[in-house]
């Protein structure tokens, strides 16, 4: 391929998979000159060039050249596969389905600042995470320095989208709302937004909610997750990069909110993406809507469970608690089964006219970083999640009174037609 009259490496589509001796890279680039293949291995790198493509994987631990390195390829598939010796056999390579996680260049040297989450061998010991407990900041930002998004690293992205505004964000001035002013602007947009009769409705006429709560998602059926091409294409895509977090409970609570609008997406739809579906996705995530976060998981389910009620065609307790048990259950999943549903999202955002910025700020980071995570953390929280019981009293729009008053008038009308 060329471009401007320069030669283009082009990045092929591969999967890497691994047993006891070698780590097994498979790589898709049809219609080569295979002699002019050329593979080397440096310590925990590997590098694949064979015109027009070119690949370098960074593995968790090192590969070796002793004579056992091997490819093969497939003229029929146009598939290269080559056979690794690992330098430490009989042990598990990790993260080798994370196509993003592989691709990332490491960095050179001792950095200044510890980079957090880098993939390695070498356990440490691990810090256990009160979920709970508000890890507060003291907020800084003024109207000129406000930032957002993932890990608060994206600032001025919609100064000149106001005129699209509206289409892209619920937060009427992003760039310009202090952390709390956005928040208490939040609260006020969503009690106006809630819909009593709308509720009501949903709670008399609950044919639907059943339905919804009945659906099994792709997600919570048994068997072992995969990419598919599509997403393996996803994922190579994205931006290469480690990160230095500024709080890491505030990302994975960020993960857990856009997680949760996919979640009511998928039971709202049945399973089956509609024009409405990056709408329920944003309009439910507080980050997706209002470019909010959180440092304590009970009060993000306290907006989650607020927001279920608020927004969606369809709003029942009983639905808003059932996603965020499916949110859970994604978590302990593991973590490929989490990059999936990120990849459905940005899928989803990318097809909206308006709405893709929201993967530059948000979704595309969160794809990168949660394949280079811990996996005692995502445990950790799943378990926290499963824990965290909210009761429909805790609801600051007085539910239970309004239920009672309802199914009381209900009783008397049908007493007058008896």
């Amino acid at each position: 391929a060329e471009y401007m009259g320069e030669s283009v490496m082009i990045t092929p589509r591969f999967t890497v998979s691994q047993d006891n001796d070698f780590v097994i890279v498979n790589v898709r680039v049809p219609y080569v000159r295979v002699e002019n293949m050329d593979f080397s291995i440096d310590g925990c790198e590997f590098k694949l060039s064979v015109h027009p493509y070119f690949l370098r994987l960074h593995f968790p631990a090192a590969v070796v050249e002793d004579g056992r390195e091997n490819a093969k390829y497939d003229y029929e598939t146009g598939t290269l596969q080559i056979s690794l010796p690992k330098m430490f056999p009989n042990t598990v390579y990790e993260n080798l389905e994370m196509p993003s996680l592989l691709m990332t260049v490491k960095p050179v040297g001792r950095p200044a600042i510890e980079v957090i989450q880098s993939h390695s061998v070498e356990n440490e010991p691990e810090t256990e995470i009160d979920w709970s407990f508000p890890q507060t900041i003291p907020e800084i930002q003024t109207a000129s320095t406000i930032t957002y998004g993932f890990n608060e690293s994206h600032s001025n992205v919609f100064g000149n989208l106001q005129s699209d505004l509206e289409d892209i964000l619920e937060s009427p001035s992003p760039d310009t709302l202090t952390p709390s002013d956005r928040r208490s602007q939040r609260l006020a947009v969503e009690d106006e937004k809630f819909d009593i009769d709308h509720y009501m409705g949903d709670l008399v006429l609950s044919d639907q909610v059943t339905e919804c709560l009945q659906f099994v998602p792709w997600y919570l059926k048994s068997g072992t997750f995969e990419f598919s091409a599509e997403e393996t294409d996803v994922l190579i895509r994205l931006p290469r990069r480690e990160y230095v977090l500024m709080n890491l409970v505030r990302e994975w609570l960020r993960l857990v909110d856009v997680l949760y609008g996919y979640c009511m997406d998928v039971r709202l739809t049945l399973g089956e993406n509609t024009c409405e579906s990056a709408w329920n996705v944003c309009m439910v995530s507080n980050t997706l809507s209002w470019l909010d976060s959180f440092t304590s998981l009970p009060e993000l389910q306290y907006s989650l469970f607020h927001r279920a009620l608020a927004y969606p065609l369809i709003r029942s307790f009983d639905l808003a608690q059932r996603v965020w048990t499916d949110v859970s259950n994604i978590l302990k999943a593991g973590k490929l089964c989490v990059v999936k549903c990120l990849v459905q999202v940005k899928k989803l955002l990318d097809s909206s006219d308006s709405r893709y910025l929201l993967n530059t700020v948000v979704v595309d980071d969160l794809c990168v970083w949660v394949q280079s995570t811990e996996d005692t953390q995502r445990e950790s929280l799943a378990t926290e999640m499963g824990k965290l019981v909210f009761q429909k009293s805790g609801i600051r729009w007085n539910l239970e009174e309004l239920e009672k008053e309802l199914l009381e008038e209900y009783r008397s009308l049908r007493d007058e037609v008896d």
